[in-house]
């Protein structure tokens, strides 16, 4: 078995739903955080899905929560960072330090 067959089937969903978001922007991210730790442990995956990803977080975010019909929470301007919250799932996505 591969790490990624060790996501869960409603996990699958939501990475794919992401994955084509972002595509379709053309823009790279990357997955990190508990969510992929885990995963890669062998460990029951936790309900957050983080993501690192370039540019304009504010903007993004605000675009991701009206894709997914969720709710865009800002965590603060000195951070970079914003939280999606979609029923049953959270998407948390920090600036990629590069």
């Amino acid at each position: 078995m591969t790490d990624i067959d060790q996501i869960k089937e409603s996990h699958a969903a939501m990475l794919a739903r992401l994955g084509g978001f972002f595509a379709a922007q053309e823009r790279g991210v990357v997955l990190v955080g508990g969510y992929l730790r885990d995963t890669l442990r062998s460990a029951t995956p936790q309900q957050d899905v983080d993501i690192a990803l370039p540019g304009e977080t504010e903007k993004i975010g605000r675009e991701l929560a009206r894709f997914l019909g969720g709710t865009f929470v800002p965590l603060g301007a000195a951070f970079g960072a914003s939280r999606v919250v979609v029923p049953a799932q959270d998407a948390e996505f920090p600036e990629e330090k590069t």
